[in-house]
C-alpha cells in the first residue's frame, strides 16, 4: 500500500513538473489562451449590464459636442476625473455600436495590461504556472467588478501594474532604457486616468528603496524614471485642489475608521482579516530570512524588494485612508483597487517560496483558481445574457396602479439619485420628462447625516436628461405629484414630507420601493 502511493505520488510529481515545464516553454502561448477565453467573456458581460450612476456621468460628457465643451464642465467640477479618461472614451465609443461595450473598453483593456502584467511579474520570479495562479487569484478579488465598469479604475489598475512591471524589468536586465521610460510613461498615464494612482508612487519608492539599501547604492536612472512620471502630476495640481474645494465634509465617502476594513473586504471578502494580518507578517519574516540569507545557484531569488513591493500595495487602504483624512476628504474601495496588486504577487511568490516541490504545488494550486475561473466566468455570462437591457419595469409597473382620473402629467420625484438617473437615461422622452431629483443638503444631513449629490447633476441638466431641483422651490410650483420611494444612502424625503405635514397616499408597492400619491399640504 505504502508502495502503491509513493509511485503514485511519483507520477504525479512527474506529470506537475512536465505541465510546469511545457508553461515555462510555451508562456505567451499560456497567456494568449487565456486571453482568448476571458476577454471575449468580459465583453460579454460588458453588453449585457445596464450603466449606472457614475457610469453616466462618463457617457454624458464623453459625448459633449466639442472637447472644449468636456474640459469647460470638468473645470466646474462636474466629475473628479481628469479630461484624458473622458477624452479616451470619446476616441474609443465611437468604434463601437454598442455603447455599453465602446465606453467599457478601456476598462477591459486595462485589465488584460493587469493580467499580462502580474503574469510576467510572477512569472519571472517563480514560473508560470504561479503566474497563472497570480491571474486566477486577480480574477477572485473583488476587483473584477471594475473590469467592465466605464470609470477609470479597470484601466488605472492595468497602468499600475505595467509600471509594476517594468520597474521590475528595468531592475533585472542590461537594456533597461525601454523600461526606464515605459516605468515613466505609465506612471504619468496612470495619473492621467485617475487622480487617486498617485498612491503607486508609495509602494514603488518602498521597493525602490528596500532594493538600493540591498545593492548599497542608488540607482540613479530608476529614481529619474520614477520622478518623471511624478512629474505627470503637475498640470493637475490646480484642476485637483479646485475639485477638493468642492467636496462636501458630509459627503458618501468621508474618511470614517470603518473604511479600511470595508475596502479590505471588498477585494478579499472570501478571507477573513485576520488571515490577511497573518499573511502580511509571514511576509515581513519573509522578507528578513530572505534579506539574511544567499539562495542556492539553481533557485529563483525572491527579491526583499518584491516583497515590499506587495506589502506597499497591501497597505494602500491604510495609506489613502490617511490621505482622505488629512487632504482629499473621500475615500472608497475602488480608489486604491491596486491593493489587489501586492496581493497577487505576494501569495504566489510566497506559496513558491515555501513549497518543496513547487511544480506539483504549482500545478494543484493553478487548477484549482482555474475551476473557479471557469465557474465564475460561466456564471457571469449566464447573467449578462438573461438581463433586460433599459429595464424600467419597477417604476412602470407602479405608475400603472394611479388611479383612474389622476392626472397622467403629474410629476414623479424622488431623493435617488443613483435610481433617477438611471431611469432617465433608459425610461424614454416620456416617463423622463416627468422625473425629478428633488434635493436639500439641510434634511439629508439631518434624516441620514450624508450629503454630497446635487453640484455635478444640477449643472449635467444641459445635456442629460434628469431633471434636478430644490426641494424648497418644487414645493412652490406643486401641490399634487407623486412620490416614488426608493431606498438610498441619503434618502430624507418621507421624513422631510411627514415633518412638512404632506398628505400622503399609498398607492402601490414593488420590492423595496413604493408609489405615494401627494394631494398638498396641512
Amino acid at each position: 500500500m505504502v508502495a502503491a502511493f509513493a509511485r503514485f505520488a511519483e507520477r504525479l510529481q512527474s506529470a506537475a513538473g512536465a505541465i510546469a515545464r511545457w508553461c515555462d516553454a510555451h508562456r505567451f502561448l499560456v497567456f494568449a489562451l487565456f486571453s482568448t477565453v476571458h476577454i471575449p467573456a468580459l465583453v460579454v458581460v460588458a453588453k449585457g449590464t445596464q450603466f449606472w450612476f457614475d457610469e453616466l456621468f462618463t457617457y454624458y460628457l464623453a459625448r459633449l459636442p466639442a472637447v472644449a465643451d468636456i474640459y469647460a464642465e470638468l473645470d466646474k467640477a462636474v466629475d473628479h476625473h481628469p479630461p484624458a479618461f473622458f477624452l479616451l472614451h470619446r476616441f474609443v465609443s465611437h468604434w463601437f455600436s454598442d455603447p455599453h461595450i465602446g465606453f467599457r473598453i478601456p476598462s477591459i483593456a486595462g485589465f488584460w495590461m493587469f493580467y499580462a502584467a502580474v503574469f510576467v511579474f510572477v512569472s519571472r520570479r517563480a514560473s508560470a504556472v504561479f503566474g497563472l495562479l497570480a491571474i486566477f487569484l486577480a480574477y477572485a478579488s473583488g476587483a473584477r467588478y471594475w473590469a467592465t465598469e466605464a470609470r477609470p479604475y479597470g484601466l488605472a489598475l492595468g497602468l499600475c501594474a505595467v509600471a509594476v512591471l517594468c520597474w521590475q524589468m528595468a531592475a533585472d536586465t542590461r537594456k533597461r532604457l525601454p523600461w526606464l521610460v515605459g516605468l515613466a510613461v505609465a506612471l504619468a498615464s496612470t495619473i492621467s486616468i485617475s487622480y487617486y494612482s498617485v498612491l503607486i508612487f508609495i509602494p514603488l519608492g518602498a521597493a525602490e528603496l528596500v532594493r538600493t539599501i540591498r545593492r548599497g547604492k542608488i540607482d540613479f536612472p530608476m529614481w529619474s524614471s520614477l520622478a518623471a512620471g511624478a512629474a505627470g502630476c503637475l498640470p493637475y495640481l490646480l484642476t485637483v485642489r479646485r475639485h477638493l474645494d468642492s467636496f462636501s465634509p458630509h459627503n458618501w465617502a468621508r474618511p470614517r475608521p470603518g473604511v479600511i476594513p470595508e475596502t479590505y473586504n471588498t477585494f478579499f471578502a472570501s478571507l477573513q482579516l485576520f488571515m490577511l494580518a497573518a499573511l502580511m507578517s509571514v511576509a515581513l519574516l519573509w522578507i528578513f530570512r530572505q534579506w539574511a540569507s544567499r539562495n542556492s545557484a539553481d533557485e529563483k531569488p525572491l527579491l526583499p524588494e518584491d516583497l515590499a513591493l506587495a506589502l506597499g500595495h497591501l497597505l494602500l487602504p491604510l495609506i489613502g485612508a490617511a490621505v482622505a483624512l488629512f487632504a482629499t476628504k473621500m475615500i472608497t474601495p475602488r480608489y486604491v483597487i491596486s491593493t489587489v496588486t501586492g496581493f497577487c504577487i505576494l501569495v504566489p511568490l510566497i506559496a513558491y517560496g515555501l513549497s518543496r516541490d513547487r511544480a506539483l504545488t504549482g500545478v494543484l494550486l493553478m487548477a484549482l483558481g482555474g475551476l473557479f475561473f471557469a465557474q465564475s466566468n460561466a456564471e457571469a455570462i449566464n447573467a449578462s445574457l438573461k438581463t433586460r437591457m433599459g429595464d424600467v419595469s419597477g417604476i412602470t409597473n407602479l405608475l400603472r396602479r394611479v388611479p383612474d382620473g389622476t392626472e397622467a402629467s403629474l410629476p414623479v420625484v424622488s431623493d435617488n439619485a443613483v435610481g433617477m438617473l438611471q431611469l432617465t437615461h433608459y425610461g424614454g422622452p416620456e416617463l423622463s420628462s416627468r422625473l425629478r431629483l428633488l434635493t436639500n443638503p439641510e434634511a439629508a444631513l439631518r434624516y441620514s447625516g450624508v450629503y454630497y449629490i446635487g453640484h455635478g447633476l444640477f449643472l449635467m441638466q444641459k445635456y442629460a436628461p434628469l431633471r434636478v431641483e430644490t426641494y424648497e422651490a418644487f414645493r412652490k410650483n406643486h401641490s399634487r405629484f407623486l412620490y416614488y420611494e426608493s431606498p438610498s444612502l441619503m434618502a430624507f424625503l418621507t421624513p422631510l414630507l411627514q415633518a412638512d405635514r404632506a398628505k400622503m397616499r399609498f398607492l402601490a408597492k414593488q420590492g423595496g420601493t413604493a408609489l405615494y400619491l401627494i394631494e398638498g399640504f396641512e
